[in-house]
């Protein structure tokens, strides 16, 4: 990256520490931090019974599919073959009896239950041609009245203006002048009845009736949910009965291959290619990793290893939380592996959402994937450090960080002007650990110096 050309200044007596040629040219922000491989994929191996290890494959092992890795010894013997046999016939019977019960509770509750489901249909379909049909047709109704009522005493209203001419004139009488001014009070009146009509239609009655309906369908869904609830717990109790006497029933003529499915799971094996790594991958950080050894007792459920998927690798970092508002998935990277100085291209895949505890920092775990590795395959705990580009700036003005002071609030640089330095306002933008960005306050071809002392101090 070459943003300027820098040069060195010493001698007893100079203040000037470095020049700097500002030049435009490229800018590379970038976090680099460091971690350990691990696979992507991991098939995780858990021991499905309890025992006492007899034989284990060694920590590191490459081991094909269907390999063993383990071997458990257990003495405990089922001696009670005798006495399932006798229980059976009875078991075998309360089956039956639970069976018919349910049968019957099931037949009752169809009908509860499509009594229930038509009453609430009914309800909504009440509602709808309420809300879709009558209510509709009726306020359409009251509307009409409303504007037949306008027009009609539009009509009176005109016929009545035009009256007093036509009475000077002897075409009509003052008794009909008066009656005309009769029925537009009349069309006034019958106006403002069809509006307040219209009016508590759509504030009173309409919203009365729909809630009404609304609260018939709320309580036919009730119903329905009641009965529905009422019914199933009836049912879980009746099948409950079933399954109890299922149960009896199976474990008794199970009981067998139940034992030999115990026995069977004393050996475990591979179920595919990989290397061996002992332990629980997912332990705590604090916990120990498991040594076996022979004689060692084997837990129900306990995960003993795992076989890493090593085509498939991941590096894990912690990013400072001084930097994590800065990196965001899909990033590009650079992944170096120490121990053999190759670098490989990738992009950040996860970011934690919280941060963990390390020593006195707070880190943000982060996954980074590798690429295309060309078919390599790595060992799981690999040191490698990576470089995770923020962003990327072309043709921009830059100086060196030690270039640039900050005071009070604001942020200057020291332009070599006449072969004095002078001080100079500058707008800072992004910055690497060497350089910052100048988006203002200096030109292309200027000297900026690096002070061992800034003018005035002494």
């Amino acid at each position: 990256m070459a943003l300027g050309c820098g040069e060195q200044v010493s001698g007893e007596g100079s203040n000037v520490l470095a020049r700097y040629q500002v030049a435009r040219g490229d800018l590379e922000v970038t976090i680099t931090e460091s971690g350990s491989l691990r696979s992507a994929e991991a098939t995780h191996i858990v021991a499905r019974t309890k025992g006492w290890l007899t034989f284990v494959i060694p920590d590191g092992s490459q081991v094909e599919e269907g390999a063993m890795l383990m071997e458990l010894e257990n003495s405990e013997r089922v001696d009670k073959l005798e006495r399932v046999r006798l229980d059976l016939g009875e078991a075998e019977r309360n089956l039956n009896k639970a069976k018919s019960e349910l049968k019957l509770h099931e037949l009752e509750a169809a009908k509860t239950l499509v009594d229930a489901e038509r009453k609430l249909r009914f309800a909504r379909l009440e509602l709808e041609q309420y809300e879709k049909g009558t209510a509709g047709l009726k306020e359409n109704d009251l509307r009409l009245k409303v504007e037949r009522a306008k027009v009609e005493l539009e009509q009176e209203e005109d016929r009545l203006k035009r009256m007093p001419a036509l009475l000077e004139e002897g075409f009509v009488t003052q008794s009909e002048l008066n009656n005309s001014k009769l029925r537009v009070r009349e069309m006034r009146q019958d106006l403002d009845t069809h509006v307040r009509n219209l009016e508590v239609f759509l504030e009173f009655e309409r919203p009365k009736e729909t809630e009404r309906l609304t609260a018939d369908v709320a309580g036919a869904e009730i119903q329905l949910e009641r009965d529905t609830q009422s019914v199933a717990g009836q049912r879980a109790e009746k099948q409950a009965e079933v399954e109890k006497h299922t149960y009896t029933l199976e474990r008794k003529t199970e009981e067998k291959g139940e034992v030999e499915e115990h026995v069977s799971n004393l050996v475990i094996t591979a179920p595919r290619r990989g290397i061996v790594v002992h332990g629980n991958p997912q332990r705590r950080h604090w916990q120990a990793k498991e040594d076996f050894a022979i004689g060692d007792e084997i837990k129900w459920n306990q995960t003993v290893m795992s076989l890493p998927d090593l085509t498939d690798m991941i590096v894990e970092v912690g990013i400072n939380e001084v930097y994590i508002d800065k990196a965001v998935v899909g990033m590009h990277t650079v992944t170096k592996i120490e121990s053999l100085g190759e670098s490989f291209p990738g992009e950040v895949r996860k970011i934690a959402a919280t941060a963990s505890q390390r020593y006195d920092v707070k880190e943000y775990k982060t996954e980074i994937t590798m690429g295309d590795t060309g078919g390599r395959t790595f060992r799981p705990g690999m040191s490698a450090r990576v470089t995770i580009q923020i962003a990327a700036y072309k043709d921009v003005l830059s100086v060196p960080l030690d270039a640039v002071y900050e005071r009070d609030g604001a942020t200057y640089v020291y332009v070599e002007r006449g072969g004095a330095p002078v001080k100079t306002p500058v707008t800072l933008g992004d910055a690497n650990d060497d350089f910052v960005v100048i988006t203002e306050g200096l030109s292309e071809g200027e000297t900026v110096l690096v002070l061992g002392i800034e003018p005035g101090e002494a």
